[in-house]
C-alpha cells in the first residue's frame, strides 16, 4: 500500500501569485490601494440596516465559494461576518471572471 501525501505549499509560492494577482489588478485599471474611499459601517451595522438601504461594508474574505455567474463570500469584521453575493451582471466596470479569479481567503477588500 503506498502512502500518498500532499505535497507542501511553498510559502514562496504563495508570496509570488499574491504579487502576480496584485499586479493584475493594477493592469486592470484598479487600484488595490486606494488613497480615499468612500465612508463604510460596521458589518454589525450593516446587518440591521433596513432592508433597501444601500451600505458599505470593509472586511475580510473569509470563505469564497464560486458557482459559475456568482460567487458567495463571507466577509467578517471585529464586529461580525455576513455572507455576500458577487453576480457577473452587477459587476458592471470589472471584468467578473478576472476579479473573482484573483480575490482569495483572507483579502481585505471593501464593498458597496
Amino acid at each position: 500500500m503506498q502512502n500518498h501525501t500532499a505535497p507542501q505549499p511553498n510559502i514562496n509560492d504563495e508570496r509570488e501569485i499574491r504579487l502576480q494577482k496584485l499586479h493584475d489588478f493594477v493592469e486592470s485599471g484598479i487600484n488595490p490601494y486606494p488613497a480615499k474611499t468612500p465612508e463604510k459601517i460596521a458589518i454589525a451595522e450593516a446587518l440591521i440596516a433596513a432592508e433597501g438601504t444601500q451600505v458599505s461594508i470593509a472586511g475580510r474574505i473569509m470563505t469564497k465559494r464560486d458557482m459559475g455567474k456568482l460567487t458567495f463570500c463571507h466577509v467578517q469584521d471585529a464586529s461580525g461576518k455576513m455572507q455576500i453575493a458577487l453576480k457577473k451582471d452587477a459587476l458592471h466596470d470589472i471584468p467578473y471572471n478576472r476579479f473573482v479569479d484573483r480575490i482569495d481567503s483572507k483579502d481585505v477588500f471593501k464593498i458597496k
